[in-house]
This record gives structure tokens, C-alpha cells and sequence, in this order.
């Protein structure tokens, strides 16, 4: 049967804001401790009604407004673990042997308020707040012996006959899971037993999350997913689970009404549908800064933030360029045609054409940089090539591992670098980079496009090399092309 083929151009518009490195669609920014100033670990995200953005950090509590970071470190310089939001834009925080929260003062400016104080002298000395929940006026802090309870202006204390393995909201109901007890509800004034699955005497819960009328979504360390349903708890098995036992789900939250996202310990960021499906995966050396990821966020524009071992990363899940491409995918393979994406958003792409350039100027170009022509040849570019939709990535952070193809486009080179022998060089081999990576990993690919400009030659010789039917688009940005 013939098949339509839809080009599809999708240009990626210059964005070049400060301490901003866009690789990929969607939009992915990552900022290191160079650029927020403080120290390398980030450890929990939380948005107020303004839309700032804070983060439990190393040094203290990291502040960002859009544009400009600030940090205000705590009283006795520890390390901030947990951050909460209260419905009055309070920022409650929790360091080691000490907890409180910053508040706006009438200037404006963010004013700490220790709530150590409250807390009875013989139970100062508490180590690492790891959890903080808000439940309308109440507040409460999760240690590893105690939970500190705020209400009314006072803090009780509730002792662990062994330990506190876990704290969180989900529903408006309030879970914690103690050593040897399983999960607990707070329920009134007193923690109530709901289930001990032995499961949990190997494995701490890492959260707990709305799924659907009746049941929560648990994510666990070490043995991957759970449900929690009338008080019991059902393993969730999943493709994934062989992925999350060796690499572990330190967090996870709800995307949407369809998707969940969890952060593991050395796998980067996962998002898996309600199927069980991997709708996306992010890693090092495909846009983000590190493996380990210690918390994630859904901010109130629905992207998602991650707190990094080692920096903080953004990435815009809810971006309206990938919205309408995967729906232009997925038209596509309903009516049974090809689909061809211009890579005009490779890693450092478009050169020193800076109109249309998705790169920092400052930074090499495609044409320059073995980091940029690894990814977009494939190296570092998990691409799968099956019928019927011609999916061509945009680097690949989110089109790397979708469906693609019968066919694979190459590189414009006409917008490197121009007026010398040694960049025609430089383009020949990138070129020739990325067929090699095709005839590797897709031998079964049987037409090759690819996109030159006017201004280079070279193409005849690859054309002669490459067993595929060869496809020469010839883009001109610069006049009538005679070659």
C-alpha cells in the first residue's frame, strides 16, 4: 500500500536567557551551583501562590524567581532537607536540629522564624528533618525517631518505637510508614496501623500518590510500585520492574491524569503511563546534569522541576511544540503516513545563523562540538526505527525513544562554520558520522534524506557511499542555488 509522506518542519525559535542551556524538546534548562550560588545537593522543591520557586539546598534555602536566585542559609548553617508551603506563602523548612520557616516580611524581604522554641528541651537534639507535610493549619515535620506536630502556636512530639521510614500527603489524608508497623494514618490526634505488607520490612516508601477513586500509587526504594486500596497493599507489576529494583525510586508524583513521573537513584527521570508504557525517559548526557534525582516537582504550569544530586534541572513537559508533534505523530500513524521532522533543533544547530540558531552563542556549535554531533548522529541518541510514522528527533531527549521509521534525515551543514577548508572537513565528517550510525544500528533503513545548502559541496561522494536511496533536499537561505 503507498503511503502519503507529511514534511514537517519544526523550527526551534532562539531563546537566550541568563543561566539558561536549552538541549533539547522539550525545552530542558539545567542550572549548577555556579550559576544559583550555593551548594551542589538539592534536596526538596515546593512553588508559592507568586510562582517562586524554592529549594532545600546544602547551603540553605534557594530562592528563584524567573530571573534572579537568591539564598538564605538557616541559623546554624545546615543543610535544608524538606521545604513546605503553607496556604499563607509561609516556607516552612527543616534542617538538622533545627526547623521553622521564612516569612515575607513588609519590605518584602524573606525573614527566618525558628521553631525550636516550641519544640521541649529535651527533644532538641533531632538530627535530619526529612518530610514536612501541611494539612490546613497544621504542620507536621518528619525525623528518624520523632515527628514534630505544629498546631496552634504549639509543638507536640510523636516518638517512633523504632523509626519513621516515611511522610506524605496524598488526598488530604496524612501517611507515614514506622519500622516494623507498615503504613500509618493520622487520624485525630493518634497514628493508626492501616497495613503491614511484608514487603515493607526490606523496603522504605518513597511516596505516596493519588491514582485513581479508591486507591493511592506507592512508590517503594527497592521493590517498585504498590497499590493502596481499602487498606491493603498490592504490588503493581510493571516492564519497569527489573529498572527500579537496580536503579530505585527515590520519588514520584502525578503529571497528569495519565502520566506519573519518578525520579530514581541512577536512572535519571522516568514518566510511565497508566499501561505501564515508558512514555519518556531523561539521563545524563541527554539534556540532564546527573542520575540522581532526590526530589521531583510539577510546578503550577505543569513542568517539571528536579532536584539534583548535583544542580537543579527544568524541564517543560508541558510544552506546546511537544504536545503538537507527538499529536502530529500519532495523526500520522492513524492514517497511515510517513512523517519527516527537520532536525533544525540538533544540539548547538543552525550555526552561526543565530536568527533561527537553537544554540548559546557562546557556546560551539554543532559543527564544533563532539558532544553536540554524538548526540544528534545517534551515539547518545536512542533512536528505533519501525513502521509507519518517520519519527526524526530533535536530539532526542523527547523523541529519542519513539517510534521512527523506514527512513532517517541527516544534518543542513550549510549553516557551520563558513570560509574554511577545515570546517568543509569538519562537515564531511559529520556527515559521514551519521551515516555510519545508521547503517549500525537500522540496516534494514532503506532512504536517507538529507538537507544541503547552497554553500557545500561534498555530497555526491556520500551519496556514492551509502547503500540506501539517497534523498538530496537542496535548502537555500541564500539565493538561488546553481549546484
Amino acid at each position: 500500500m503507498k503511503r502519503a509522506v507529511l514534511i514537517c518542519c519544526i523550527i526551534a525559535a532562539s531563546f537566550h536567557g541568563f543561566a539558561q542551556h536549552r538541549v533539547a524538546i522539550p525545552q530542558i534548562i539545567n542550572y549548577n551551583n555556579n550559576q544559583y550560588k550555593g551548594g551542589l545537593q538539592n534536596w526538596d522543591i515546593a512553588q508559592d501562590s507568586q510562582g517562586i520557586m524554592y529549594f532545600g539546598n546544602n547551603e540553605g534555602l534557594l530562592t528563584f524567581n524567573g530571573r534572579y536566585w537568591n539564598i538564605f542559609p538557616l541559623p546554624n548553617a545546615t543543610v535544608v532537607r524538606s521545604v513546605a508551603i503553607d496556604k499563607n506563602n509561609r516556607i516552612f523548612v527543616g534542617g538538622q536540629d533545627e526547623l521553622g520557616y521564612f516569612e515575607a516580611d513588609t519590605m518584602g524581604r524573606l525573614r527566618y522564624h525558628s521553631m525550636v522554641n516550641l519544640i521541649p528541651e529535651a527533644e532538641h537534639k533531632f538530627a535530619d528533618v526529612w518530610n514536612i507535610a501541611v494539612r490546613g493549619n497544621e504542620v507536621f515535620f518528619r525525623t528518624n525517631n520523632k515527628i514534630f506536630h505544629y498546631k496552634d502556636g504549639r509543638i507536640t512530639v510523636d516518638e517512633a518505637a523504632t523509626e519513621w521510614q516515611f511522610l506524605g500527603m496524598a488526598e488530604g489524608a496524612l501517611y507515614a510508614q514506622a519500622m516494623h508497623q507498615g503504613i500509618m494514618r493520622y487520624d485525630g490526634e493518634f497514628w493508626k496501623p492501616l497495613t503491614n505488607h511484608p514487603d515493607l520490612e526490606t523496603t522504605v516508601i518513597t511516596g505516596i500518590m493519588p491514582y485513581s477513586q479508591d486507591t493511592l500509587l506507592v512508590t517503594t526504594l527497592k521493590n517498585g510500585l504498590y497499590y493502596l486500596t481499602h487498606n491493603t497493599l498490592i504490588r503493581k507489576k510493571t516492564s519497569l520492574d527489573d529498572l527500579f529494583t537496580a536503579d530505585r525510586i527515590y520519588c514520584g508524583l502525578p503529571v497528569n491524569a495519565d502520566w506519573f513521573v519518578f525520579g530514581t537513584t541512577s536512572a535519571g527521570v522516568l514518566i510511565m503511563d497508566r499501561k505501564n508504557t515508558l512514555v519518556q525517559q531523561y539521563v545524563y548526557g541527554e539534556g540532564l546534569q546527573k542520575n540522581n534525582v532526590r526530589k521531583v516537582f510539577i510546578d503550577r504550569n505543569q513542568n517539571l522541576w528536579l532536584a539534583l544530586d548535583d544542580g537543579i534541572d527544568f524541564i517543560a513537559v508541558n510544552s506546546a511544540v511537544k504536545y503538537i508533534t507527538d499529536s502530529l505523530l500519532a495523526w500520522c500513524k492513524a492514517n497511515n503516513m510517513y512523517l519527516i521532522l527537520d532536525l533544525h533543533a540538533a544540539p548547538g544547530g543552525q550555526g552561526n545563523d543565530l536568527n533561527i540558531s537553537d544554540r548559546n552563542p557562546d557556546e560551539p556549535s554543532f559543527w564544533e562540538s563532539e558532544e553536540n554531533s554524538e548526540r544528534s548522529s545517534g551515539r547518545k541518541n536512542h533512536f528505533t526505527y519501525r513502521r509507519p510514522c518517520i519519527g526524526v528527533t530533535h536530539y532526542g531527549a523527547s523523541y529519542g525513544r519513539r517510534p521512527a521509521l523506514d527512513a532517517h534525515p541527516g544534518r543542513n551543514p550549510s549553516t557551520g562554520p563558513r570560509g574554511a577548508c577545515t570546517a568543509c572537513a569538519s562537515r564531511s565528517g559529520r556527515l559521514q558520522l551519521q551515516i555510519d550510525y545508521i547503517r549500525k544500528v537500522s540496516p534494514n533503513v532503506h532512504l536517507l534524506f538529507n538537507n544541503y545548502g547552497c554553500a557545500t559541496g561534498g555530497y555526491h561522494e556520500h551519496a556514492a557511499s551509502t547503500p540506501y536511496r539517497f534523498v538530496i533536499e537542496i535548502h537555500s537561505h541564500h539565493g538561488i542555488c546553481t549546484q
